[in-house]
């Protein structure tokens, strides 16, 4: 199994539904997300975060895993750590979905 495949296996990855918006003014939780994933990356925890798109005219999907995720609301959608905010979805799929893009 490669290292990929690994930490695909080890992962329950979400695919992310809903984002919130941000005001126009300053990130102000920006730093907090970044002492997050640093914090992740010196305990061990494996964190995953990322996006592709198949194809030039379809939609991109942004896909997340290793941080907390809660108990999902009455349209199934969880709430995610990563990234801050988001609702998401299981995507178990995401592996294999990868795995057809070309190198």
């Amino acid at each position: 199994m490669t290292t990929a495949a690994a930490l695909f296996a080890s992962l329950e990855i979400s695919r992310v539904q809903e984002l919130p918006r941000r005001d126009g003014g300053p990130d102000a939780g920006r730093r907090l997300r970044l002492a997050g994933i640093v914090a992740a990356y010196h305990s061990g925890a494996s964190v995953l975060l990322g996006w592709h798109r198949a194809a030039s005219d379809r939609t991109i999907e942004v896909f997340a895993a290793g941080g907390v995720r809660g108990t999902p609301d009455r349209g199934g959608l969880l709430p995610m750590s990563l990234p801050p905010g988001a609702l998401g979805l299981p995507d178990p799929g995401l592996p294999d979905r990868l795995r057809a893009l070309p190198a």
